[in-house]
This record gives structure tokens, C-alpha cells and sequence, in this order.
């Protein structure tokens, strides 16, 4: 069985947030974009982006 964590750079669990789950730090910072529900129905699993000027910036962290 393949091991999906091994090579892992970042994951993002979206639990209310755009931190970075894999412990390697590379958090993210949400600019405009709004905490929405998840695809299973939970709220604050997701983000809404209206397609114009909301993002998500993740800064390269040192090597």
C-alpha cells in the first residue's frame, strides 16, 4: 500500500483555518476569501472565493 504522507510538502485540513496540518510550517494567510461549508456539510471546512480578488498566499519557507 503507497504511502500518501510520504513526500508531503504541505496539507490543509481547513478546520477553520489555512494552517498548514503536516508540521512542516507552510501555513496559509486567506486574503478576502470566506470560511463556507465543506463538501460533506460541515461549516467551516471550505473556502468561497468570489473569483476576483480573494486568495490564499502560502509563503516558501526556508530550506
Amino acid at each position: 500500500m503507497a504511502n500518501l504522507y510520504s513526500g508531503l510538502i504541505a496539507e490543509y485540513l481547513f478546520q477553520g483555518d489555512a494552517q498548514d496540518s503536516s508540521g512542516k510550517e507552510h501555513h496559509g494567510t486567506v486574503a478576502g476569501a470566506t470560511l463556507c461549508k465543506g463538501r460533506f456539510g460541515i461549516p467551516n471546512r471550505a473556502y468561497m472565493f468570489d473569483g476576483k480578488d480573494d486568495y490564499i498566499v502560502i509563503e516558501k519557507a526556508p530550506q
